[in-house]
Parts: C-alpha cells; sequence; structure tokens
C-alpha cells in the first residue's frame, strides 16, 4: 500500500505552534470519501523517527494516521532530562493545559477533509496512555481509546464536575499493561478499572507477563519485550478493527 506522509503546523490561542505528522493511504487523499483514523499520542520523548513509523505502520492497516504534537514544533529530538522538564508541568495541568494540548490536536485531526470524525481511535503510550484514557474520560467523540504502559492515576477532582463527566464514557477502551512495570502497579489498576465500571464503560485490560514500562518501545533496550509488544500490537489493532471498521 502506497503512503502518503505530511505534517501539520497549527497554533493555539497563544500562539505556541504544533507540527504533527500524518501517515495515509494514497488512495485516501483523493477519494473523497471519509475514512477511520487513529491518533497516536507519543510517549514523553514525543515525536520520533519511532512514533513516525508507528504512525505509518497504522496508516498500513487502512487507517488515516495522525501522531499529535503535545510538546510544540520546536521541541524535537529531545534528551530525557528535556522530556521530562516538558512532562512535568504538564502532567501537573491535565485538566487545564495538557488537556487545552490534546484536544487541540484531535480538532486538528478532525479537520482533515478525509477523516471519519464519527469513527477515531486513540493510541497512548506511557504519559501519551495516560493521555489517550484522559480523552475517553472527557467525552469528546472518540469511539476506541487504546492506552499502552499509561498511568492510571484519575483525574484531578474538580467542583463542580463537567457534564460530559458525569455522563458513561462513549469510547471503548483497552489498557495494554506490563506485569513487571515499577512505575505503574497492578494495584492501581483496581481503582482505574472501578473508575470506568462507575461510568459504564465497555473496557478490557490486558496485563503482559515480565513486561516492563515502556515494553513496546523498540528503541529502549532496557525496557523493550518482544514478544509483549508483537501480542499488544496483535490485540490492539484487533480491536480498532472491531470498532472503527465494522
Amino acid at each position: 500500500m502506497s503512503i502518503t506522509e505530511s505534517r501539520v503546523e497549527y497554533a493555539d490561542a497563544g500562539g505556541k505552534v504544533y507540527e504533527s505528522y500524518v501517515a495515509v493511504p494514497k488512495d485516501f487523499v483523493t477519494s473523497g470519501k471519509k475514512h477511520p483514523t487513529v491518533i497516536l499520542i507519543p510517549a514523553f520523548q514525543g515525536i520520533r523517527q519511532h512514533e513516525e513509523g508507528m504512525t505509518r505502520k497504522l496508516a498500513a492497516l487502512g487507517y488515516v494516521a495522525f501522531a499529535l504534537d503535545y510538546f510544540g514544533k520546536d521541541f524535537r529530538n529531545l534528551t530525557v532530562e528535556q522530556a521530562f522538564g516538558i512532562i512535568k508541568p504538564l502532567a501537573a495541568d491535565r485538566r487545564g493545559e495538557m488537556k487545552s494540548r490534546i484536544v487541540l490536536g484531535l480538532e486538528q485531526a478532525k479537520a482533515l477533509p478525509y477523516v471519519d470524525t464519527n469513527k477515531i481511535g486513540v493510541f497512548g503510550y506511557c504519559f501519551g496512555g495516560t493521555a489517550a484514557m484522559d480523552l475517553a474520560r472527557y467525552n469528546v467523540g472518540v469511539a476506541a481509546a487504546v492506552s499502552f504502559h499509561g498511568n492510571f492515576s484519575p483525574l484531578p477532582d474538580v467542583d463542580p464536575v463537567p457534564e460530559a463527566e458525569t455522563k458513561p464514557i462513549q469510547a471503548k477502551v483497552m489498557i495494554c499493561h506490563g506485569d513487571a512495570d515499577d512505575h505503574v502497579t497492578i494495584e492501581s489498576a483496581v481503582d482505574v478499572m472501578a473508575e470506568f465500571r462507575k461510568r459504564d464503560t465497555d473496557f478490557q485490560f490486558i496485563n503482559y507477563a515480565n513486561a516492563k514500562h515502556g515494553f513496546t518501545d523498540i528503541t529502549r533496550e532496557d525496557a523493550y519485550n518482544k514478544l509483549a509488544a508483537e501480542r499488544s500490537w496483535a490485540q490492539s489493532t484487533a480491536f480498532l478493527a472491531e470498532v472503527l471498521l465494522h
């Protein structure tokens, strides 16, 4: 399948510029039709060659694939220290700045002329996995959300709770967790599953033996687990097909 690649540049209300990466089957661009779409929210170092490759893999499965930039156009090829310097305040302001950035990216994806806005899924990795679950929590029009080694901490309490968050979660949710994850314990999964039950969510939780935090990232020799990565890819893409293609 021939894949067309492009970059979408846009700015927030404060003038901060973002650059997301798009991979799409070439015939989608001129088909005049709307197509199922997957938004990839990257881990703590943002969009790298690895994330662009994953985006192309999703496009090859027959989706419009959109790697969402929540760092900013000028923040690429970050060291771990630089990335954590950006992530820390975003993690502390999930309902504020982080929500603004990921919802802005979602809206940019929806605006592409070949995107079916009723069939949007989200793949998120690490902090991006938390963001994928948050988009589901916010009820902002995604049909599926998959978290790979994301954090399970709930959204901060607010009063009043936004109306959309008082309703059942519309998205179907899949959580792919590593049993050997020393950043996110299996015990914390109990609370997130209770949260999803309370909001009448169609969710599934998969726990991969011997898989550490970041087990899908082939660039991380300390964490990559080939078997868990392949299993989670097969199971998550089957889940996407169930929700978006049928």
